[in-house]
């Protein structure tokens, strides 16, 4: 969900095909299009992540049916052109662009493991910069793929061989954006009509 022009909250609903149906709009609902967003931002992502609250994104699925898709976890991301941030409930890190943060620790000695710079690779036409979260278990690390312009895009873990990947914006191909000359606002698959129902 797009919070403002540099800050971004990603909301992870699973798999929506599998969410329930119901004929009808829940009675509180938040519309993703809303001009306050005083509500989005890093304490709704502690509230969800840490199950004090209970969130939902409600989408239209034709024939006066609603999708009612249960939020599992919220991830918090902020690009102001120099520093690129991000935080989850798996870590957090800072990374200054501008060359100072390619070595060394970027998540602040966070306990769930450190992060490292890693390299730059191909998003389909954009730049992608590639970091690595370590822990203290050999060959178990989490490797995060971030457009700066659009935010986390994939999720690879090592250990488990598993990973989490962004497909579509808005029913487009997520790589293509760039060349529809798009700009990520409301998050993965969500449509225009879609609402946040919360807190629960």
């Amino acid at each position: 969900m797009f919070i403002s022009e540099t800050e971004k909250l990603f909301l992870e609903v699973g798999l929506e095909n599998q969410s329930p149906v119901q004929p009808s709009l829940p009675a509180a609902m938040i519309n993703c299009n809303s001009q306050d967003r005083s509500i989005l931002g890093p304490a709704l992502m502690d509230a969800i992540n840490n199950k004090i609250h209970q969130f939902y994104i409600v989408s239209p699925i034709g024939n006066g049916q609603y999708r009612v898709a249960q939020v599992r976890q919220a991830n918090y991301y902020k690009n102001n052109g120099l520093e690129v941030s991000a935080t989850s409930a798996q870590y957090r890190f800072d990374f200054f662009r501008d060359g100072r943060s390619t070595t060394g620790d970027l998540s602040a000695n966070d306990a769930r493991g450190r992060v490292f710079y890693m390299e730059i690779a191909g998003y389909g036409p954009c730049s992608t910069f590639v970091f690595r979260q370590t822990y203290i278990t050999a060959n178990n690390y989490l490797d995060i793929y971030v457009v700066p312009e659009f935010g986390i895009v994939e999720e690879r873990s090592g250990s488990v061989n598993s990973s989490f990947k962004l497909k579509r914006v808005n029913g487009m191909e997520a790589e293509k954006l760039p060349q529809a000359g798009m700009r990520i606002r409301n998050g993965p698959h969500h449509g225009p009509d879609d609402g946040l129902q919360g807190p629960q």
